[in-house]
């Protein structure tokens, strides 16, 4: 069972929603944002199936009052698009951004650029974790490697000890019916 300290560690993991591409506030005249894309990545479909991974979630938690739609029933051939609508006091028409055979970060400067979103720098806290999470992982993998090379070890001294066995018992046989 995991401990607490380890708990709240898999917690500071979650940071990456709080900065990053995304992590900005839209304005309140924006009503709502729909996207439509298809299940695959075929087609020109891999970049807005990675924006809605990893770029949407930082949308959603900056502006949780946004009414997000997310359609994924488009067949591969067709176009894989994002409709901005806005509120009627901001006067301006709905905006059609389309997504298919665009990366994710060419997405996201379309999108900040139709809503004018006001990106978040991440703070020193946020920095210092980030930091913290990078070193704890980078520890993790050197004890990882470490395990590994004392398992390999002690795997290859068991097949030796099971060789000198099996050679032995050959021996003793070999001696038995001479």
């Amino acid at each position: 069972m995991p401990t607490i300290q380890q708990r709240m560690f898999k917690l500071k993991e979650l940071l990456w929603i709080r900065m990053g591409p995304g992590s900005a506030t839209i304005p309140r005249n924006v009503q709502s944002i729909s996207l439509r894309l298809a299940r695959q990545i075929d087609g020109g479909h891999r970049g807005p199936k990675k924006f809605i991974r990893e770029i949407l979630p930082r949308i959603k938690y900056r502006n949780p009052w946004l009414p997000i739609k997310v359609d994924r029933n488009a067949p591969n051939h067709e176009a894989a698009f994002m409709t901005v609508t806005f509120t009627p006091s901001a006067k301006r028409d709905p905006t059609r951004i389309e997504m298919k055979y665009k990366p994710e970060s060419e997405i996201w400067s379309q999108l900040a650029d139709v809503v004018r979103a006001q990106t978040i720098a991440p703070s020193e806290v946020e920095l210092e974790e980030t930091e913290e999470i990078r070193k704890r992982n980078e520890h993790s993998r050197v004890v990882r490697e470490a395990q590994l090379a004392v398992n390999a070890k002690l795997k290859r001294e068991k097949e030796l000890l099971e060789a000198a066995k099996q050679q032995t018992a050959a021996v003793m046989q070999a001696e038995q019916g001479a």
